[in-house]
């Protein structure tokens, strides 16, 4: 079994880079609290800046947006790689993927400190959705479970640091993830905590010495932490600020607290109730994993029998990691599946370790069970989800460079999908672009026919956008969910036409299956409901033109 599952794990590990390349768009936060920002700076391309780092009072630390993607891409200009879609797109995932094997190393480093069986939580981790989607994509959750797997390491491994050392380091690493993403410190403490203990060791003067080293490091990180961002966004702003004034210093936790605090702020993001992690985020996120951990949690079956006091430590603050970020994160009244993410590292060492006194018939049941939910989560999120609004970018830009006119633009307007990324058409923003882009969400039929008409008119940019351009030569181009499109050019037949230009598959939209499922249920037979299936998982690209 041990000999099976290291094959596996290997196999896994190939599909982690396969799944960096898939095609999927999980949240818009991937790439607008990363790669819109930081292609700018480093290419000079043109992008949409999000609210969280413009304003005057940015809510994201520029450290976020630099560790995810910023350091990707300034590795890639160090050698000599132009600017182009494919390096906006994929030079970060690769490096991401590279350091989500450190996540593989707190994972088993857990699993033998708990004297878990090490090549099942291997397996756990390896093959989770989580890791394969979202550990090798932009967000700040990833750069955010890579911490706490760092100070999961530092906090359990024997070789390497002393114990004040070891304090040091999980107070530098802390408090930088605390400025990427203030959430981390409910993620942290608990380790934080362990290395304390763990450098006391009986004696108060070694466990307030470590204490001191950890809380020194933290404050001097989070002073280095504020001069960057404070450098960063007065630059941004102009650079006509002075940074020496405190009241002039950018901190971007305290600006986030505050934002966040105001309820009518999270409303324009949704509301939910405090319960949606505990009873859905969670099963969403690690499947039956997290139903098995909690049930034996509730139950106080926290440990295994003839477990040692160390061993009994080391579980203890496992499940600590688990429910101190869960009861934190519930508070809020916005709560996202993957503002769970970092639990994926203890939760695979306690299922592991729940696991090694299960039946072999249930451990089988349990880990096919694990691998056929997974399986189908990463498809759906990694490759379905959205998965031709990127491709689709990518052709527009592609076409407009084939042609001979230097003269010809595009405007494409993006209907019923994700925010399309401006970066990945690589535009220079000092330069006129050919390729305008305009986001109309979940519009109507209705706004959608009228922004078309104006748009088709000679000579008028109807569309309030600013990267939008006049031009003799320009087409309008409507990318958008093909059972959606039939609808509206029934609608508008005697003013527009929609011609085909190209179609991406495979892209499926969850927030807008109803027309799916009308269309299923209107076709007379089974070719019928396979045709609109198969519609329902493309997106379609139509040059719009008004009717003479």
């Amino acid at each position: 079994m041990a000999a099976t599952n290291r094959v596996f794990v290997k196999s896994l590990a190939l599909a982690r880079v396969v799944f960096a390349f898939a095609s999927g768009y999980v949240h818009p936060d991937e790439w607008f609290q990363s790669n819109e920002v930081t292609a700018r700076d480093v290419f000079g391309v043109d992008t949409a800046i999000p609210w969280e780092f413009s304003g005057e009072a940015p809510a994201r630390s520029i450290l976020g947006a630099y560790a995810s993607s910023g350091a990707a891409y300034l590795v890639a200009r160090a050698i000599g790689s132009g600017v182009n879609g494919w390096v906006v797109v994929f030079a970060p995932r690769l490096l991401l993927c590279m350091m989500s094997f450190v996540v593989d190393l707190a994972v088993l480093e857990c699993a033998r400190a708990v004297k878990a069986d090490v090549d099942d939580a291997n397996v756990l981790f390896a093959f989770s959705w989580v890791t394969l989607v979202l550990l090798v994509r932009p967000f700040s959750n990833t750069m955010e479970t890579f911490a706490v797997a760092a100070c999961a390491l530092v906090a359990l491994r024997n070789k390497g640091l002393n114990d004040v050392a070891r304090c040091f380091a999980v107070g530098v690493v802390g408090m930088m993830a605390v400025f990427i993403r203030v959430t981390s410190a409910a993620f942290i403490a608990p380790w934080a905590w362990f290395t304390v203990v763990r450098a006391g060791r009986g004696s108060l003067a070694r466990a307030a010495a470590g204490a001191a080293s950890g809380m020194a490091a933290a404050a001097l990180t989070a002073c280095a932490c504020v001069a960057v961002d404070t450098m960063y966004f007065s630059r941004a702003r102009g650079g006509d600020v002075d940074v020496t004034l405190p009241t002039h210093w950018v901190i971007t936790p305290l600006n986030w607290f505050r934002y966040n605090i105001d309820t009518d702020n999270l409303s324009r993001h949704g509301l939910h109730p405090r319960y949606l992690h505990a009873l859905v985020n969670g099963p969403i996120m690690f499947a039956h994993l997290w139903v098995i951990c909690l049930w034996r949690g509730l139950r106080g079956k926290l440990c295994v029998e003839n477990s040692t006091h160390g061993t009994t430590f080391t579980v203890h603050t496992l499940w600590a990691s688990v429910v101190l970020p869960l009861v934190v994160l519930s508070l809020a009244p916005h709560q996202e599946p993957r503002f769970l993410t970092p639990l994926i590292v203890p939760l695979c060492a306690l299922g592991a370790l729940h696991c090694k006194h299960a039946s072999p018939t249930l451990r089988r049941r349990l880990f096919s069970l694990w691998i056929a939910v997974n399986a189908i989560l990463a498809c759906l999120f990694g490759v379905l989800h959205q998965g031709g609004v990127v491709p689709s970018i990518r052709a527009l830009s592609k076409q407009i460079d084939a042609t001979d006119h230097s003269s010809m633009s595009v405007r494409a307007i993006f209907w019923k999908t994700y925010m399309p990324p401006r970066s990945v058409l690589a535009q220079s923003r000092d330069a006129r672009n050919r390729v305008s882009i305009t986001d109309l969400s979940g519009a109507s039929d209705e706004a959608v026919r009228e922004i078309l008409l104006d748009s088709t008119l000679p000579h008028v940019c109807a569309v309030d956008d600013t990267s939008c351009r006049v031009n003799d030569e320009s087409t309008v181009v409507l990318i958008a969910p093909p059972l959606a499109v039939e609808r509206l050019r029934r609608d508008a037949s005697d003013a527009l036409t929609l011609t085909k230009r190209f179609e991406r598959f495979p892209h499926l939209s969850l927030d807008h299956l109803d027309d799916a499922i009308d269309g299923i249920r209107a076709a007379d037979d089974l070719p019928g409901r396979v045709d609109v299936l198969v519609r329902a998982l493309t997106l379609t690209a139509f040059v719009v033109e008004r009717v003479d």
